[in-house]
């Protein structure tokens, strides 16, 4: 379930550029420059190409299996070496204790003090749902009769694996490896994307994790209410930071500065 813990939303976006926005500010009343760390905004560790190896027939024409971020992760590792660089330049002992420094007493501004429920035992325990409703499709006896309809699928095409992660096992890369598919790599995704299309793989997969997750869900209903609640609220501060909002009371950069030091 895309979302469980906000990762592929826009409240982490707009958080992040308010905590950057934050620490900048305070950063730079301490003598630095402020460094800003390189973060993913496609990442989503919830997705089902993540859990499941989900994969388009375009993406396996044109990758194969390799990852089609690689060169977005290879910019963003380039774009991190280059901020390390940036602060090796300044007084770099100094500076990661003001960042730490600022960085806590951004965090404290946007979650008024609080503690992120990502970090805390409740956080724990919505991941840990995710972790059962896994388990539960693993077991499913329809995930039996999928696979079934996949291998007689694959071995039509002339390929045949027993099951459907045996294929992308054969391949495996750096996830940022930006080299050119093998045509026997293409070959074989092209064969899987188009089996996992034809026997419904994905619409099966994502409904049964759906489904699992949600009974999760409903036993501790409070436990997800609370966490979109905090990030709304968090998200709230962050546009009032970037001037994306007029909202009253709410915090501005200028406030961060000099305290929490």
């Amino acid at each position: 379930m895309p979302g469980l813990l906000g990762l592929d939303d826009g409240h982490r976006a707009v958080t992040i550029a308010g905590e950057n926005s934050l620490t900048q500010v305070c950063i730079e009343t301490q003598g630095f420059t402020f460094v800003p760390f390189p973060h993913d905004p496609t990442s989503n560790a919830f997705s089902m190409a993540e859990l499941y190896g989900s994969i388009s027939i375009d993406q396996a024409r044109r990758f194969g299996y390799h990852n089609p971020r690689a060169e977005l992760l290879r910019n963003l590792e380039s774009a991190y070496q280059e901020s390390l660089r940036k602060i090796a330049a300044q007084n770099e002992a100094a500076y990661i204790t003001a960042l730490s420094d600022c960085t806590a007493s951004s965090l404290d501004k946007l979650y008024g003090g609080g503690v992120r429920l990502s970090d805390s035992q409740d956080g724990t325990e919505l991941v840990a749902m995710s972790a059962r409703a896994q388990e539960l499709v693993a077991r499913d006896g329809r995930i039996g009769v999928l696979g079934r309809d996949w291998r007689n699928c694959m071995a039509k095409l002339g390929q045949r694996f027993e099951s459907m992660s045996d294929g992308r096992a054969q391949f495996q890369f750096d996830p940022m490896d930006v080299s050119k598919p093998s045509s026997r790599e293409i070959e074989v995704a092209v064969a899987d994307a188009t089996c996992r299309l034809e026997v419904g793989a994905d619409s099966l997969i994502a409904t049964l994790y759906s489904g699992y997750l949600q009974q999760q869900i409903e036993q501790s209903p409070e436990l997800l209410a609370k966490l979109e609640s905090q990030k709304a609220e968090v998200a709230a501060r962050a546009e009032v930071v970037l001037g994306l909002s007029n909202e009253a009371g709410s915090v501005s950069p200028a406030e961060t500065a000099g305290s929490g030091q």
